[in-house]
């Protein structure tokens, strides 16, 4: 219900309509504090049972919030979302998902030839690093509007930068696209580790 009810939301965002997206940030009812906890706060006592339900969770989430700043030229949206948000504490979610891809990969391998029976049944899992890949987009979309989060993302020179951070900025890229009316929109995706196997030609 909690999915449905973030993805519903996610589509009434989506056009993009202002009004809409400024609806769901500002409603009296703070709805985007619990959003926003969804994605900061481990989901106990679901996720040690069922931690492919968190991660779906926190990935509609992410989409949520991203949905809510997207094609927007000012920082209301963006500010009250970080007004509740400790800019580490993102990060270091992002920077989870990703370490805990890496331990399911190195379980899985050990694994593999016992679920091969089974895997025609099971549905389709959630990659917790696509997870923390959109969670790190959502850091970078804030980022623009908060000194804190963008030099976590981005340590000086001299400064070793985190493997995770390190893989998200490589497979993350961004276009910039012309409105009718003339303003400029920048779009940040990820970029599909398939694609590392495109030739020059």
């Amino acid at each position: 219900l909690i999915n449905q009810t973030l993805e519903s939301l996610t589509e009434y965002c989506q056009g993009p309509c202002h009004e809409n997206q400024n609806a769901i940030a500002s409603h009296e009812s703070n709805g985007i504090d619990i959003i926003i906890a969804l994605i900061l706060n481990d989901i106990n006592p679901l996720g040690k049972y069922r931690m492919d339900l968190v991660l779906v969770l926190k990935n509609n989430a992410s989409k949520l919030l991203l949905a809510i700043m997207e094609s927007r030229h000012d920082s209301e949206n963006a500010e009250r979302i970080l007004y509740n948000m400790s800019p580490k504490q993102l990060v270091d979610v992002a920077r989870q998902a990703f370490h805990q891809a890496e331990t399911l990969d190195e379980e899985g391998e050990d694994e593999e030839g016992e679920e091969e029976e089974e895997d025609g049944d099971e549905e389709e899992k959630t990659n917790p690093k696509d997870v923390g890949h959109n969670i790190y987009i959502l850091a970078h979309q804030l980022a623009k509007h908060n000194k804190d989060l963008a030099e976590l993302l981005k340590p000086p020179p001299d400064v070793a930068m985190d493997p995770a951070l390190e893989y998200y900025e490589k497979h993350t890229a961004q276009i910039e696209i012309v409105r009718h009316d003339r303003t400029m929109e920048q779009i940040v995706f990820p970029i599909p580790e398939i694609c590392e196997y495109l030739t020059p030609d």
